[in-house]
């Protein structure tokens, strides 16, 4: 057996799982801030957590496609069981993928709620999901969700181009 191959495995388990939970906790308190709400005195309610879901699900489809790129780009990088958190290559290949994540995430989720409100103008869909109004939150997950997961190719693409390594290349 491998050890090198079991601590990599489970060190990037443990350091995945911590950034997505900070940045789910954090993606979190933003929505509480545009909900206009504080954490001591909001309530979470179903239309609230029906959003939250389809928030995180979105975010998940992302992050696949990130992790699968980075996992590609380290393991052509780097000699087969080199030990990867003693690697500046991976640390810094992990911080311009999680800032492009955040980029790339915070612009498509911006053009999604925004062109969604623009076309419901005689709705806020915000203050519908604060009044617990579901059917608002079941269709703002549901246009998140089925963005990020038919975009889940695209951004591919964009994270390959980060890494210089081709994901998508065509083959003839």
């Amino acid at each position: 057996m491998n050890t090198n191959i079991l601590i990599n495995g489970i060190t990037e388990l443990l350091l995945i799982s911590i950034l997505i939970v900070l940045f789910f906790y954090v993606f979190q308190s933003i929505q509480l801030r545009i909900f206009q709400a504080n954490k001591t005195n909001f309530v979470i309610n179903e239309a609230f957590a029906i959003y939250m879901f389809g928030v995180f699900l979105s975010m998940a489809f992302m992050m696949e496609v990130m992790l699968n790129n980075l996992h590609a780009y380290i393991g052509m990088e780097l000699p087969e069981g080199t030990l990867l958190i003693g690697q500046s290559l991976f640390w810094i290949f992990l911080l311009k993928s999680f800032l492009l994540f955040v980029l790339v995430y915070s612009v498509i989720f911006s053009l999604c709620v925004f062109l969604f409100s623009l076309l419901t103008t005689s709705v806020n869909e915000f203050r519908d999901i604060i009044n617990n109004n579901r059917r608002s939150a079941i269709l703002l997950s549901g246009l998140l969700i089925s963005v990020f997961y038919l975009s889940r190719d695209i951004t591919a693409t964009i994270f390959s181009s980060l890494l210089n390594y081709d994901v998508n290349a065509p083959i003839f």
